[in-house]
C-alpha cells in the first residue's frame, strides 16, 4: 500500500532515521536564545535609544557656549584704516523656564523606556517559552520513537509468527 501511494516499486527498504542528538543544557539554550535572537536583540536596541532619548533631554537643560573668529580682508579701508579686521566672541545661552516642554519631554522619555523595559522582559518570556516548548515536543518525539520502535519490533515478531504459521500449512 505504501509504494502503491508513493509510486515506487513495491521492492524497497525502509530505513530508519538517525537518532537524534541530545538536548543540551536547558541554560545554554536559554542562554543562546536570549543572546541571538533578532526580536530581543531589538527590544534591547530600543531599550537603549530610549535611555539615550532621556539623556538628550537631559542635556537641553544645561547652557550652550558657542564661540566665534572671524578674520576679513577688503580692498578698501574701513573705519579704523586698515584693510583687514578681525573679531571675536562668546555666546552663551540658557533657557531657564520653557512652559514646562523640558519636563513632559522627561515624563515622556521615562515612560518610553518602561515600554522598553516591558518589551525586553515579554520578548525574553516568549523565548524561554518558546524553548520550553520545543523541548517538550524534542521529549515527545522520542517517546513515540521508542513506541515506534517496539511496534516494529512487535510487528517483526509477528510476521514470523505468521510466516512459521503459514510454513506449517495453517
Amino acid at each position: 500500500a505504501l509504494a502503491t501511494l508513493l509510486d515506487v516499486p513495491a521492492d524497497f527498504e525502509v530505513s530508519r532515521p538517525p537518532e537524534p542528538e541530545s538536548v543540551a543544557a536547558r541554560a545554554d539554550l536559554e542562554e543562546t536564545a536570549l543572546a541571538a535572537r533578532p526580536d530581543l536583540l531589538a527590544s534591547r536596541k530600543n531599550l537603549a535609544l530610549s535611555r539615550g532619548a532621556r539623556s538628550g533631554v537631559w542635556a537641553s537643560f544645561a547652557p550652550s557656549l558657542a564661540a566665534f573668529l572671524r578674520y576679513s580682508v577688503m580692498n578698501a579701508k574701513g573705519f579704523t584704516g586698515e584693510y583687514d579686521t578681525w573679531n571675536a566672541g562668546l555666546s552663551l545661552n540658557w533657557t531657564l523656564w520653557d512652559g514646562g516642554l523640558r519636563e513632559s519631554s522627561l515624563r515622556e522619555t521615562a515612560a518610553r523606556i518602561v515600554q522598553a523595559q516591558a518589551a525586553v522582559r515579554a520578548a525574553e518570556g516568549r523565548a524561554k517559552d518558546e524553548i520550553e516548548r520545543a523541548i517538550l515536543d524534542l521529549q515527545s518525539a522520542e517517546a513515540n520513537r521508542v513506541k515506534a520502535q517496539e511496534q516494529v519490533r512487535l510487528a517483526q515478531r509477528n510476521s514470523q509468527l505468521l510466516k512459521v504459521s503459514f510454513e506449517a500449512g495453517s
